[in-house]
């Protein structure tokens, strides 16, 4: 079976990729003209020029595919760049949903995030059929753009192409070239000061996890539904000072106020608005003070889906993989 991979170049897309040889699929890597691979360095996938945002290399691309796995995206926690990364997330998924539409395609698998359920106040957990009761006020704005990108591909093709939407938790695991998740640890491993709020929780999953939930999505995901792919849920405090143990530096690790953070995030979001580019702003906010924690109940009974790694494990494998590549 042949697959179109977007976001082949990113840190799970990559992954994604070498799960998908795994399987024995052939891949098709849609990639920006000039846009560095090497994630994808030494893999036997066929790398095709091309741009979500430019309809008219998509259907190229999609030539002889049965399948699509969407992992084009982009992350962004700061005030600025805002507008650019809805455009990309929303409008370039309802770009490929139409032309994996017009290819004719079977299955198209879209991989949106955990963080459109929303979190929890407290420690409790979401799952496809249960987000947080205050979800709205919870997400941020790459989750209100994910969330509207799955309803603009749910428009485009609704009973017309098998739809699966998969919803990952937080990424770690070796091969974030981008620092797209993992970047934090570069201060655990240059020894810098490790800052973690008292409330607040994540649900750590390994990037080769995910991956191997994405394959199996492909050929065992119900048509219309959506999969959670939990790790580990584990409290900010808990992942900041495994982070400093799997550097092995002296960072100290301090706690820090949720009101310092939003009065910090209040400034970011002014200066934002000046077209200054701070990194921070009050999503930041909203991603460290609250529980965003996971069940992955579903995907482990209907996907077969069951992480190889702790959160311990991919917290190491991560540390361990930017000490080699990035220091």
């Amino acid at each position: 079976m042949k697959i179109l991979l977007t976001g082949a170049t990113g840190f799970l897309g990559s992954a994604v990729a070498r799960a998908l040889l795994k399987n024995q699929y052939q891949v098709c890597a849609l990639v920006l003209p000039g846009d560095p691979a090497p994630g994808l360095d030494g893999l036997p996938v066929e790398l095709i020029a091309g741009d979500v945002l430019r309809p008219e290399t998509l259907g190229p691309a999609l030539a002889g595919c049965q399948g699509v796995v969407h992992a084009a995206g982009r992350v962004n926690l700061r005030a600025c760049g805002r507008d650019a990364m809805h455009r990309l997330n929303v409008e370039g998924s309802r770009l490929v949903a139409r032309a994996a539409k017009a290819a004719g395609v079977r299955r198209f698998i879209h991989i949106s995030s955990v963080g459109v359920l929303g979190a929890h106040l407290v420690p409790r957990t979401v799952d496809e059929a249960h987000p947080a009761p205050d979800a709205a006020r919870q997400k941020h704005h790459y989750h209100v753009s994910k969330l509207a990108a799955e309803t603009a591909v749910a428009a485009e093709l609704h009973g017309c192409v098998e739809t699966v939407t998969i919803l990952p938790t937080m990424l770690w695991g070796p091969g974030d070239w981008a620092l797209s998740s993992t970047g934090y640890a570069l201060r655990a491993l240059q020894g810098k000061t490790i800052y973690y709020t008292t409330r607040g929780g994540t649900c750590i999953l390994d990037v080769e996890d995910a991956a191997a939930g994405v394959a199996a999505a492909l050929s065992r995901g119900r048509a219309g539904e959506r999969y959670v792919l939990a790790g580990e849920n584990v409290t900010i405090e808990a992942w900041c000072r495994l982070l400093v143990e799997a550097a092995g530096q002296p960072s100290p690790v301090k706690p820090v106020s949720l009101a310092a953070i939003t009065a910090l995030g209040l400034v970011a979001e002014g200066l934002g608005r000046l077209g200054l580019d701070i990194d921070f702003s009050l999503d930041l906010r909203r991603q460290t003070g609250n529980y965003w924690w996971a069940d992955g109940s579903k995907a482990e009974k209907e996907l077969g889906f069951k992480p190889a790694y702790t959160a311990r494990e991919a917290i190491f494998r991560s540390v361990a993989w930017l000490r080699k590549n990035r220091l």
